[in-house]
């Protein structure tokens, strides 16, 4: 007989937090990290019942309030944020956009913008996840045509309307790349994706070089200021932790 997991009080007041906001066994796991067997235990025992109201209303608000039309126009945020679910996100099959990141403020926007729900997944990691998700079938569709599958980021190949774009380059490296000051007079950015990806950033930067480690890719790029400041012009919406400094450069 498989042994008992024990809940902790976090763990036990997050499930009747979700059921009483309408949520069920089979979302409560996917929001919290706990397994479903686990969730539908602690339901049964303590008899728990799905807030079927709260679920009729969230459903109904979800329905209306859900617009990602702003993903389809040819701005630099919608651009910079295609590239953040290139990196982090992906297109479930049921037309699902979803995005999950570490970093607060990039995810929150995103949610702001979508009127998308937000939530903390903290379930087994040393720093919480926050993700958002929404659907919108003609956004999702528009996605697949730049590449997104209902895979995750490791098989997203973008096209070339995409690859020249430096927003959408900023997305990327904020989602799955790495800055760092070299002593020489430049930054070393570095970028993991699919070798499609990869070569297509080094492309983009004029020279760099790919490396391949397992079923992904790193492209390795030294950076001076101008092509720096193409990617992050001043007052651009990023990761501040990411943004090179540009006034240390020559």
């Amino acid at each position: 007989m498989p042994r008992k997991i024990l809940l902790t009080q976090t763990q036990k007041e997050q499930i009747e937090t979700l059921s009483a906001q309408g949520y069920g066994e089979t979302t409560i796991p996917r929001f919290t990290g706990i397994s479903r067997g686990s969730v539908a235990r602690y339901l049964r025992e303590n008899n728990l019942k799905v807030n079927r109201e709260a679920l009729s209303l969230r459903k109904s608000e979800r329905q209306t309030r859900c617009n990602f039309d702003w993903l389809g126009e040819d701005t630099p945020l919608s651009l910079y944020y295609i590239g953040i679910l290139g990196a982090d996100g992906h297109v479930s099959l049921k037309n699902d956009i979803k995005l999950g990141m570490c970093d607060k403020s990039i995810v929150e926007k995103f949610a702001q913008l979508s009127h998308a729900g937000l939530w903390e997944n903290t379930s087994g990691r040393e720093k919480p996840l926050w993700c958002s998700s929404g659907r919108s079938k003609h956004i999702a569709n528009f996605l697949r045509t730049l590449g997104f599958t209902s895979s995750k980021s490791r098989v997203f190949s973008p096209p070339e309307l995409l690859t020249a774009s430096p927003d959408f380059w900023r997305g990327m490296i904020d989602g799955d790349g790495c800055v760092r000051k070299e002593w020489k007079p430049s930054y070393t950015v570095k970028l993991t994706g699919t070798e499609t990806v990869c070569q297509s950033f080094v492309q983009f930067c004029g020279k760099g070089s790919v490396s391949q480690y397992g079923t992904y890719s790193v492209a390795t790029c030294y950076m001076r200021k101008p092509l720096l400041q193409r990617i992050w012009p001043a007052n651009c919406f990023c990761l501040e932790r990411k943004r090179p400094d540009l006034s240390a450069i020559n």
